[in-house]
């Protein structure tokens, strides 16, 4: 029996019918219909599949299978997987993990892994150990970002399967898994003795000193631009992406130590930014649409405001010349310049 403690517990059928398992992989998906009772979904008669935790927006972690008992989640890794659903509103790229949902993420595979004795690394390949997300290998050639051809997945029957996501995929790789293997310091939430921690709805200096810092509109609100410049800049450093300005991300506007590598790239020769006059043509469109999921923002068509501070945070986060600009520099380094990409 595996069963996670201070979790609600609320067994499907299959939980006694299912063959027993020795899981060594932690699988992550994305519940994509909004407001869903998950647990009720799974007891429908039409539906054939299961999953063993799932966690709702506000982080509340119910578990409905025993991870000693298979869950048919994960195709040809069901004998070997441990699945989480996570609801996501019906839109995993708009809709980001919340912050609840992230230390309830970071809970399961910690306690997972404890139990189970699986390594909280990135799966090498679909039969290693490890953690992945549901669509790791349908896109074999670039399977953070999602792009190029599909094929089929040994993970999944649905040619092209995107769970959870570009944002949420991004959010694993640089904040569940950090946090949950003690490769990163916990969420920037506490307070100090030289400035306030600041975030969404903060007024004041402090604001107006950090909107300076990023170049952006400084009129010391902290609003929808700051936070977006706020959570590239955290990326950019290796710290832990919440938007909350506290002590730890502080001291790294004042000591800015970037995790990323310069590079220029010379793949992605096309510069977007603002007001740049190809907005309208359909092969900006589809670069800024990825681009903005690389920014943790929604994959939208619109290199808008909030793009532009956020590429601004990204760019002082990684040492580049800050002008909301991405050119061969910054194309490169977001791309090209991360650790294990």
């Amino acid at each position: 029996m595996a069963r996670m403690p201070g979790v609600v517990w609320d067994p499907l059928p299959e939980n006694r019918t299912e063959p027993y398992i020795n899981p060594s992989q932690i699988i992550v998906h994305t519940a994509v219909d909004g407001n869903v009772n998950i647990p009720a979904y799974f007891r429908r008669r039409d539906v054939f599949v299961e999953s063993h935790f799932w966690i709702t927006r506000s982080g509340r972690i119910t578990q409905m299978m025993d991870t000693h008992r298979q869950a048919d989640a994960n195709y040809r890794a069901n004998n070997s997987a441990i699945s989480i659903e996570t609801e996501d509103d019906g839109d995993p790229e708009g809709n980001p993990w919340t912050y609840a949902q992230i230390q309830s993420l970071v809970r399961v595979i910690k306690w997972a892994a404890s139990t189970h004795g699986i390594p909280i690394q990135r799966c090498r390949s679909s039969t290693a150990p490890g953690v992945g997300w549901h669509s790791m290998w349908s896109y074999p050639t670039d399977p953070i970002n999602l792009r190029g051809r599909p094929v089929p997945s040994p993970w999944t029957t649905a040619l092209g399967k995107t769970c959870p996501g570009r944002t949420r995929i991004r959010q694993l790789i640089d904040v569940v898994m950090p946090l949950a293997s003690g490769t990163a310091d916990p969420p920037d939430g506490g307070d100090d003795e030289n400035r306030d921690t600041v975030r969404d709805g903060s007024r004041g200096s402090d604001v107006q000193a950090l909107q300076k810092f990023f170049k952006i509109p400084d009129d010391g609100i902290f609003g929808a631009m700051t936070e977006a410049a706020v959570k590239t800049f955290q990326m950019a450093q290796g710290l832990s992406v919440d938007g909350i300005v506290g002590p730890k991300t502080w001291g790294r506007v004042d000591e800015p130590k970037s995790v990323y590598t310069k590079q220029t790239s010379q793949y992605l020769p096309y510069t977007i930014w603002l007001r740049s006059p190809y907005a309208y043509r359909s092969q900006y469109q589809a670069l800024t649409r990825i681009l903005n999921s690389e920014l943790l923002l929604p994959a939208s068509p619109v290199f808008s405001e909030i793009s532009d501070a956020a590429t601004r945070g990204f760019q002082r986060g990684a040492g580049l010349t800050v002008d909301g600009m991405v050119g061969r520099q910054t194309w490169g380094t977001l791309f090209f310049g991360a650790p294990d990409d």
